[in-house]
């Protein structure tokens, strides 16, 4: 070969070597594919990698003598392709104690620190872009001749074999077409297609993803994350039903704030973006909300209290879970009624996801105020409100996010409910409410997923003890779970928050028999006790012993179960130790019972959570 043709062969990326196609690769290129290999990416497609194998097994690295760093760079690209597809492996820290060996020194020449985690977009544009040319390439020149000689049949050909030569060449340019084809439409990511290692690396990753708990978003309720599963799940559509004014915004709230207190840590799909819960109130304006939202947040506050200023109440809220700058981003988006369709959500989540954000939850207040992106003024309201329903699903599934909203119960169901709660039959109100009484359109509950009765139950004539009873009437996906219905008390502090119970002893309760505060206290007696007696008291369980050993009080709150916690148990990382005993003390005043204590710190008032 003379000097000019060793030239051009090393200018060109295509070439043939002892009748074989060679693929020569600049080293940006090769740095880009060791990056792409050994991204945690989660949108990263089985059948690319597979597709990127080929096109570096067709390197002949013996083209890279005069190049050693370029070389190098081609030799660890293969290792780590191959190691991520013959084991089935994703992590990048098991990927690269694989390839670096027992010794861990392969190549020590190599800054794996320069391969930084790639983003959706980078993913999106060597799968689609540059992965698809590489292997267009290498497909057309090693058919092009063949391609070239069958052309030559039809242009040569006599009227006798014609046709032969013509159906010889349409076959091999389909076989082309159908590969170019594949090169682009890789498989979806529930697709599990015809090649064996696309599909057990496909179904392997389907299996890790179930069982990875950061799939879930976990609330700070014990009962409602066993009766979820684990937590409110990717991909998947929740809507609560409540009657008016009984919960449904509160609720929302509530799961928003739990979601940011209990899931810091919390991994994206995509690793260059933060996660992100967003909002959208189309109920309450925030200046309405913001007063709630602090409340619930354990700002103890009223905002129309002048002796707060202004930058006292914004210090407030700039240090509550709302702007943990460690923590899960919140974005509240208030909108008025029927100002807005599906569309502008999923116009937002991609908005957010240009400026670094994975938005891994949306919560909407409520179903009823929201237009559906397709419809015609002519439809039904039932008909409308299952195409929101429908879409609010699709938003979940095509983001994989958790979408959580509300709708309302219907007249029926305030006829059942009412009349049976204030005759204080509780567990017949759970145990009756139905799908039947869903508001509207039944066409929502066949759309969701998960649908969640609320119904507040008050245990006092005053309504300062308060239950909200939740009962799971539908779910979609399969697994065992041991009871659909729970009750968990509201706090004393904040009469719209649920008091949380996540790793403490359970709060909430499979029932309300009876109604645990109906005995008059007048007159009891009540035996006080040191915090250590209390402590050793907890840990045996003998709730009916702790602070009030002796009288009526006590045994209704064994009755209860853990209702001893509407009087012993305030946040004590929350509230001043005064605060929390003037409030037990208000509590019990309330039955009669009425405590002259002269030193409270002696006596219990500590957490049992």
């Amino acid at each position: 070969m003379g000097e000019d043709d060793k030239a051009l062969k090393n200018n060109k990326k295509l070439y043939m070597k002892d009748g074989k196609t060679v693929l020569k690769l600049p080293l940006t290129t090769l740095n880009g594919f060791c990056t792409y290999a050994l991204s945690e990416n989660e949108h990263i497609r089985p059948s690319a990698l597979i597709a990127l194998r080929n096109i570096v097994d067709n390197i002949d690295e013996s083209e890279y003598e005069t190049d050693p760093v370029s070389k190098e760079r081609l030799l660890l690209c293969r290792d780590i392709v191959n190691t991520r597809i013959n084991h089935k492996i994703r992590s990048r820290q098991l990927i690269l104690e694989e390839v670096l060996g027992a010794s861990g020194n392969k190549y020590p020449n190599i800054d794996f620190d320069s391969f930084k985690e790639l983003n959706n977009m980078d993913v999106q544009f060597i799968e689609g872009k540059v992965i698809p040319r590489y292997a267009d390439n290498l497909y057309i020149f090693n058919h092009a001749g063949k391609i070239k000689d069958l052309s030559i049949n039809v242009m040569i050909s006599d009227h006798q074999n014609l046709d032969q030569h013509i159906d010889a060449l349409r076959d091999e340019l389909t076989e082309t077409h159908k590969a170019m084809l594949q090169h682009r439409v890789l498989e979806e990511d529930n697709e599990i297609g015809l090649n064996d290692e696309t599909r057990d690396i496909k179904l392997l990753e389907c299996i890790e993803e179930i069982r990875e708990p950061s799939r879930v978003l976990k609330t700070g309720i014990t009962m409602l994350n066993q009766m979820l599963r684990g937590g409110f799940e990717q991909a998947r559509e929740y809507c609560l039903f409540a009657l008016p004014g009984e919960g449904k915004s509160t609720t929302l709230k509530e799961i928003a704030i739990n979601i940011l207190k209990h899931n810091k840590g919390y991994i994206c799909r995509d690793k260059t973006k933060r996660p992100l819960l967003l909002y959208f109130s189309m109920e309450n304006r925030l200046q309405e909300d913001m007063q709630i939202l602090l409340n619930m947040a354990g700002c103890n506050i009223d905002i129309h209290d002048k002796r707060y200023t202004k930058e006292q109440i914004l210090d407030m809220w700039n240090n509550s879970i709302f702007n943990d700058p460690d923590g899960i981003k919140f974005v509240y988006i208030y909108k008025s009624v029927y100002s807005i369709t599906t569309q502008y959500i999923r116009d937002k989540i991609e908005q957010f996801e240009d400026e670094g954000y994975e938005t891994i939850a949306v919560i909407q207040d409520y179903m009823k105020r929201i237009m559906p992106a397709s419809s015609s003024k002519e439809q039904e309201e039932r008909v409308k409100l299952g195409i929101i329903s429908n879409e609010f699903r699709a938003i979940a599934i095509d983001y994989r996010l958790a979408f959580i909203t509300a709708s309302q119960l219907n007249r029926d169901g305030a006829k059942d409910i009412i009349p049976r709660r204030d005759s204080g039959e509780y567990d017949k109100v759970m145990s009756s409410i139905a799908s039947y009484y869903i508001g509207e359109s039944a066409l929502i509950n066949e759309n969701i997923d998960y649908s969640i009765f609320l119904v507040p139950f008050w245990m006092d004539q005053d309504k300062k003890i308060k239950y909200l009873g939740m009962k799971l009437d539908k779910r979609r996906y399969g697994g065992d779970i041991t009871f659909n219905t729970f009750y968990q008390p509201y706090s004393l502090e904040c009469p719209v928050k649920l008091q949380e119970d996540y790793n403490k002893p359970t709060l909430g309760v499979r029932s309300l028999k009876s109604n645990p505060h109906s005995t008059t206290f007048t007159g009891s007696s009540v035996t006080y006790m040191s915090k250590d007696e209390a402590s050793a008291k907890i840990k045996e369980k003998t709730l009916a012993d702790i602070g009030f050993s002796g009288g009526n009080y006590a045994h209704d709150l064994k009755t209860v179960g853990k209702m001893v916690s509407a009087v012993t148990m305030f946040n004590p990382e929350s509230m001043p130790e005064e605060v929390r005993v003037e409030n037990m003390r208000k509590f019990l005043e309330s039955y009669g019972v009425t405590l002259q204590m002269e030193d409270l710190s002696q006596y219990v008032t500590i957490s049992i959570t």
